[in-house]
């Protein structure tokens, strides 16, 4: 008889041993779950058992409690009494009505502070990374997603960090890790992965011009207009497959 593990009790895939010796162990513990828990490989409602987690990468406990607290803190894990550190998801209702609007806020403000501020290099830096994108989007490697999301996590970033606007800097990191798997769930739902390339030429282009209309134009594109279309796409290909 085939005994039945219930989705929710499930502590992990099996996880690499991590070298003891390294300085970093916390933070590629806290990287290695943070992914596990974006592409879905540790889903919603899992719970992580720190004595587990320590045992299959072969160091102690204490970096995986390090870890647990900064990825609670990061709003992906809640630890709630009696059943210890458990997998938080993010619903389409919360991208909807709190994520996508509060990124697009502060990023507003961003850029009505970085507009004034940013220099060529900054906008040299922007191209780069969209070139990367590209080259990324090319590749066909098996972890493309995860790639194009750093990128476009690292050109938001750089439009926040030029902002000089210490509250709107320390507010976007904050949602930042939340930011990043709606950009993962998402980044699955263009057409072809140069659509993301495509966006943030657009959003340069608007910056470059230094006009502030123009520039928030596009950031409402952007950050609102694109992300609700793809959710709309996500939600017409569910309806199709029920049909």
């Amino acid at each position: 008889m085939t005994s039945t593990v219930k989705k929710s009790d499930v502590d992990s895939a099996t996880f690499p041993k991590l070298a003891r010796e390294r300085f970093t162990i916390a933070s590629e513990v806290v990287e290695l779950l943070r992914w596990r828990i974006i592409d879905g490989s540790l889903p919603p409602g899992t719970r992580l058992r720190e004595e587990r987690l320590s045992k299959e990468m072969g160091i102690s406990r204490g970096p995986v409690r390090e870890a647990v607290r900064e990825l609670e803190q990061e709003g992906l894990i809640a630890v709630e009494p009696y059943r210890g550190a458990v997998v938080m998801g993010i619903s389409e209702s919360e991208l909807r009505r709190v994520l996508i609007p509060l990124r697009a806020l502060l990023e507003k403000a961003a850029v009505e502070f970085a507009l004034e501020l940013m220099t060529e290099d900054d906008f040299k830096v922007l191209e780069g990374v969209i070139k990367e994108m590209r080259a990324v989007g090319e590749s066909g490697s098996p972890t493309t997603l995860r790639q194009l999301v750093e990128l476009d996590v690292s050109f938001h970033r750089h439009i926040v960090e030029s902002s000089g606007g210490y509250h709107t800097k320390q507010l976007w990191r904050v949602i930042q890790p939340r930011i990043r798997m709606g950009f993962y769930h998402l980044g699955s739902r263009h057409y072809h992965s140069s659509e993301i390339a495509d966006e943030h030429e657009v959003l340069l282009s608007a910056l470059r011009s230094r006009d502030l209309t123009i520039a928030l134009d596009a950031l409402d594109l952007h950050t609102v207009a694109s992300p609700f279309e793809l959710l709309d796409r996500g939600a017409a290909k569910q309806s199709e497959e029920l049909q």
